[in-house]
């Protein structure tokens, strides 16, 4: 079976752009000024693409792409350290490094997909002819890098990758390659690497907070093997289970009733139940306190955000989310954003001083002013996006303003649709980085009527006063009281002091949410306790 992948057009024009010597090139790259990983990236980029547009023996073309491969691998490292924890949308010259990291490694893609592709693989060229499981292992770790490079960076999938993946697993299979061991060391099928590509794009990677894509592949690649790959279900609901369309350029979906029913052979199903059952088996485990290290885990799943991750990634890989009906009817375009919990306070605190009262636990709350540093207001943070569409959870915004204000997922932002009304707290729950002047993010409402508090827990790492949001009790809506704090704050069970004009001491519950700024919980107060706070 020959592949059908799409490859550049050969040009012997550019033969003088490369070197197609296996020791010389080696010399190249050894010599190449590595400290500059962009000149350095640029020059093997530019090489790479003469290579791969000049007719080449199998086993040559193969030599030379092994002498690129460790090469690129640490170029696109070396970039994407430059872009790690970069917000967005990403300056130009942060979307350069990111465009060169997907280019060197979409190069090197095409050089695989030539091996496999060559005349020189015919059976008159047998002895030379390479084997084709590591080639096609090597062309999908490839493709697994670059789109786990556009998750990082919350930007689009290329064009045709998916279509290319499926194609790679659909070579594999029709020549019974997908079950072979790759490394002993290591034990890895194509089967399972395929898998692994399914996992993350199902985990909602548009959804992740950054650093967390780590975690999720990680997971993933430990996991894989959980699930299944099957042309047929047998006495199966839709839960758990995922269609895969090896003919279009689309990741997998949930499962509709009338796939099931069909015998369309480009339709495969992916089975995720007893990986859920065991992430299931899991999460029990954690949060009965048994180690991570007795689990097979990393130390970092003792954090709660662990347990959290683990949470999202069950329903995104067991449970099909429900579906959520946009409108499209909102004419305002002039939304106004603010971002961040101090920013947001600051705002509040100036321009709606009020006071409360908690009659059932006759506690006084004052809404004050709160002195903050200087430095922490960001009061300019005030770009212009419009509405693409919205439902009762929430909104789709896209910045109108050509350098709108930097965001990440799981950031506290308030939004002002009417001139005159109140602002709606909100947390970004995903991003599109479109390009360096447009980008798409949802939010999610958070509960109405903030209040602009001030928190303090001597008990933990954090052990200044900061403010914080209180959502007071809302009983037509079943909403305890809640109260949203800088991350690292919160201790369950642990006593802190909501400060105002007075101080009343709380009691932290239930975890409602928790990002990488803040952490939302419910509350009780309790009047008996004496302030911690001097």
């Amino acid at each position: 079976m020959t592949p059908s992948f799409k490859t550049p057009t050969p040009d012997t024009r550019l033969a003088h752009l490369t070197e197609m010597r296996p020791k010389h090139l080696q010399t190249w790259l050894e010599h190449l000024h590595l400290s500059d990983p962009q000149t350095a990236s640029a020059a093997i980029l530019s090489s790479l693409s003469a290579l791969n547009r000049q007719p080449l023996s199998s086993d040559i073309r193969l030599k030379l792409l092994t002498l690129f491969w460790h090469t690129i691998q640490t170029q696109v490292t070396m970039l994407q350290r430059q872009l790690s924890g970069s917000m967005l949308p990403l300056s130009t010259k942060a979307d350069a490094h990111a465009h060169l990291a997907r280019e060197l490694l979409i190069e090197l893609g095409h050089g695989y997909k030539l091996v496999l592709m060559d005349d020189s693989t015919s059976l008159l060229n047998f002895h030379s002819k390479p084997d084709s499981t590591p080639v096609t292992y090597q062309l999908l770790l490839i493709q697994q890098r670059v789109l786990e490079l556009c998750y990082e960076m919350y930007t689009p999938v290329p064009i045709g990758l998916w279509q290319e993946i499926h194609q790679t697993y659909q070579y594999a299979h029709a020549l019974g390659d997908t079950q072979t061991i790759i490394s002993e060391t290591a034990p890895t099928t194509l089967l399972h690497a395929y898998q692994q590509i399914l996992l993350i794009a199902l985990a909602d990677p548009y959804h992740l907070m950054q650093g967390e894509l780590e975690q999720v592949i990680e997971l993933a690649q430990a996991h894989a093997p959980l699930c299944e790959i099957s042309p047929h279900i047998v006495n199966m609901n839709n839960t758990n289970l995922f269609t895969l369309n090896l003919l279009i350029d689309a990741p997998p979906h949930i499962t509709t009733r009338l796939e099931t029913d069909t015998a369309d052979v480009a339709l495969l199903f992916f089975k995720t139940r007893n990986l859920i059952e065991h992430l299931l088996f899991l999460l029990a485990k954690l949060e009965a306190g048994i180690a991570p290290t007795a689990l097979g885990l990393t130390v970092a799943a003792a954090e709660p955000s662990f347990r959290f991750l683990l949470r999202r990634l069950i329903r995104s890989w067991g449970i099909p989310h429900l579906r959520r009906f946009n409108r499209y009817d909102n004419p305002h375009n002039d939304i106004r954003l603010r971002l961040g919990l101090r920013t947001i306070h600051a705002l509040l605190s100036a321009t709606h001083p009020q006071h409360e009262r908690n009659d059932d636990n006759e506690v006084e709350i004052t809404v004050t002013n709160v002195a903050l540093p200087e430095h922490t207001y960001h009061l300019d943070d005030n770009a212009t996006w419009k509405i693409l569409n919205n439902s009762a959870q929430g909104h789709a915004l896209r910045a109108k303003t050509p350098t709108p204000t930097h965001v990440k997922v799981g950031e506290l932002i308030a939004i002002r649709e009417h001139e005159f009304e109140p602002c709606n707290l909100c947390v970004i729950k995903w991003i599109r980085n479109i390009d360096t002047d447009t980008v798409d993010i949802g939010v999610q409402f958070l509960p109405p009527l903030a209040r602009p508090v001030r928190v303090c827990n001597p008990y933990s790492a954090i052990k200044h006063i900061q403010p914080a949001m209180l959502f007071a009790e809302n009983l037509a809506l079943k909403q305890p009281n809640q109260l949203l704090v800088p991350h690292g704050i919160y201790m369950k069970n642990v006593h802190m002091d909501l400060v105002s004009d007075g101080t009343a001491s709380i009691l932290p519950g239930k975890l409602v949410m928790q990002t990488q700024s803040f952490d939302l919980f419910e509350f009780s107060i309790d009047a008996d306790n004496h302030s911690n706070c001097s």
